[in-house]
């Protein structure tokens, strides 16, 4: 009896592993393992996962492993191979494409894939190829993937101006949807409405461009996608709620020197934010450099000195930095870092003073925008009379 159960053991305990995608000793060492791709194709209720040939190959391993609790909280994750599940063992074949379809899949559930493709040499099995890396790089859901809202405008095109959201919504996961439909509630608002349906441009894509927005307020956006087979409209489950402040990524500004043009250690400029910049604040830190560039082609390093709000008394940039506002007006001094005597020429479409961490290393200002201080650009045409600044781009 003894005999018997310890067999019955060893049998269910041999089942329950080989159920399991265990790592080669080779290729945990990192030593013969090769790459190889693994297309993923998602369908309604299924995924077609396709590669190709390899030679010498005497069969595949396909393995699966369901992320969708570890890419809620980390979509870049590890997860070892021994996780994976065994999905189908695949001989190899006269051909050069194998494909295999994953149905035991769920709605709005993702899965990833291993392929693992050996060798038979002298009787003894050898993993010559996977795609496992160890970080979940590719994974799908069947039907149509959860969305995701991006604003098209917090980016290099800082493109969101007044009364316009600029909006980008993205499903990439799943099936190829044909379009988006969107909702938004304004702050103080307890219920989404919708707003638009529109096709997509792409097959992953849908962009479209808020125009019912008013200038200051604070929205909340969430989407879905949806794609009509035969007849019938399928839709995704609705995207997280996505929050923008309808405020300019760029800021406008006139200016007008106050020092005349000749050989000078510091100038003063008169800066005025116009009522169009909402509350899209600048932020002038203490001991804030940029550049003030002649029209000799001379580049001087400069320093914010200090403020007046009528030019006549003077104050230090305070510690925790000196804020202007839409429609504020304020005189600023700046003076050349190390008492060099500079060619100011205010009457020269060269004149100018500019201020780019990423460039320069200059650090004038911060731009408030969507609700937070930012890194930024900052450029003041002396001649021209105008300015602007925005975010540094991502």
């Amino acid at each position: 009896m003894k005999k018997r159960m310890t067999l019955l053991l060893t049998l269910v305990i041999t089942v329950v592993m080989s159920s399991f995608c265990f790592a080669d000793e080779s290729f945990a060492a990192g030593n013969d393992a090769k790459y190889m791709g693994l297309d993923l194709k998602p369908a309604m209720k299924s995924i077609k996962l396709k590669w190709k040939k390899r030679s010498g190959i005497k069969y595949y391993v396909l393995c699966k492993k369901d992320v969708t609790k570890i890419i809620a909280k980390d979509p870049d994750a590890k997860v070892k191979l021994s996780q994976y599940k065994k999905l189908k063992r695949i001989n190899a074949a006269k051909k050069k494409k194998y494909a295999f379809t994953d149905k035991k899949v769920k709605k709005n559930h993702y899965y990833a894939y291993v392929i693992k493709a050996y060798k038979i040499k002298g009787g003894k099995k050898t993993l010559a190829y996977t795609n496992y890396e160890g970080v979940i790089d590719e994974y799908r859901c069947p039907g149509l993937d959860r969305p995701e809202i991006l604003n098209d405008g917090d980016g290099e095109n800082h493109s969101n101006t007044l009364r316009k959201v600029y909006l980008y919504i993205s499903s990439y996961y799943g099936v190829d949807p044909q379009g988006a439909v969107i909702y938004r509630k304004a702050e103080g608002e307890t219920k989404y409405k919708k707003i638009k349906a529109k096709k997509s441009e792409k097959n992953t894509f849908t962009s479209y461009v808020d125009t019912t927005v008013k200038a200051g307020k604070t929205y909340y956006y969430k989407a879905k996608v949806y794609k009509k087979i035969r007849g019938k409209k399928y839709y995704s489950k609705k995207s997280k709620a996505f929050m923008i402040q309808d405020a300019n990524t760029e800021g406008l500004y006139s200016i007008q020197s106050m020092t005349p043009a000749g050989e000078v250690k510091e100038f003063v400029i008169r800066l005025s934010s116009k009522a169009s910049n909402c509350n899209a604040d600048l932020l002038f830190e203490k001991g804030a450099e940029a550049e003030y560039n002649s029209s000799s082609s001379q580049t001087y390093r400069i320093v914010l000195a200090g403020y007046s709000h009528d030019n006549k008394s003077w104050s230090d940039i305070p510690e925790k930095g000196l804020i202007l506002g839409g429609k504020d007006t304020i005189y600023l001094k700046f003076r050349a870092k190390d008492d060099e005597v500079m060619k100011y020429d205010a009457d020269t479409a060269e004149s100018k003073v500019y201020a780019d961490p990423d460039v320069s290393g200059s650090n004038l200002i911060k731009y408030r925008t969507n609700g937070y201080f930012k890194d930024s650009v900052f450029e003041l045409d002396i001649q021209g009379g105008s300015g602007y600044a925005h975010k540094l781009y991502d």
